[in-house]
């Protein structure tokens, strides 16, 4: 018998020498006991639990997992705004807004075939500076104001600001920050 449980994760072979006597022969053997892997473990989840993404994509990251028995691991996710895939490609299943919404939390589950674990994320939504180009004709001689910024997402505390011309004939212009 063993003095203790074997696990094939600490140690999968134990071999030891038999002598057998039975009060006026002995014989002695070489034996090998080879411990048979089962799926006794649970994966473990590997990845970090926080994610960083860009608004208006859907990619976020990849969660990782292992498991001790060499099982495959697969992934699956409780809520229905996220998505993972077979790889732990995890995604927003629409594009993230952070004007919507900045922070996402739901829950990874990891699972081996017979065991599972759950693993709590969390995703911070970046916030992007768009830029959308504004175009304006105005007659010869006359004069003409455009918010170049009403249209674009402002984030506090940065502008900007690039005047060109086709005809490369901007010979007086002003600009000035209403904040």
């Amino acid at each position: 018998t063993f003095t203790s449980i074997p696990d094939y994760e600490n140690k999968n072979t134990y071999s030891a020498l038999v002598t057998v006597n039975d009060g006026t022969n002995s014989i002695t053997q070489d034996i090998t006991v080879n411990v048979i892997n089962l799926n006794d473990n649970s994966p473990v989840y590997t990845s970090d639990i926080s994610f960083n993404a860009d608004e208006n994509q859907t990619a976020i990251g990849t969660v990782t997992a292992t498991d001790a028995d060499g099982d495959d691991v697969s992934f699956k996710i409780t809520g229905n705004e996220l998505s993972v895939n077979s790889q732990g490609l995890l995604s927003f299943v629409s594009p993230a807004d952070y004007e919507t919404k900045s922070i996402y939390k739901d829950i990874i589950i990891i699972e081996d075939g017979i065991n599972s674990e759950s693993q709590e994320i969390t995703i911070q939504v970046n916030d992007l500076f768009v830029l959308e180009a504004d175009n304006a004709s105005v007659n010869e001689d006359q004069t003409i104001i455009i918010d170049v910024l009403s249209n674009d997402d402002v984030i506090a505390g940065q502008r900007a600001l690039t005047i060109s011309s086709s005809t490369n004939s901007l010979s007086e212009w002003s600009y000035s920050d209403a904040n």
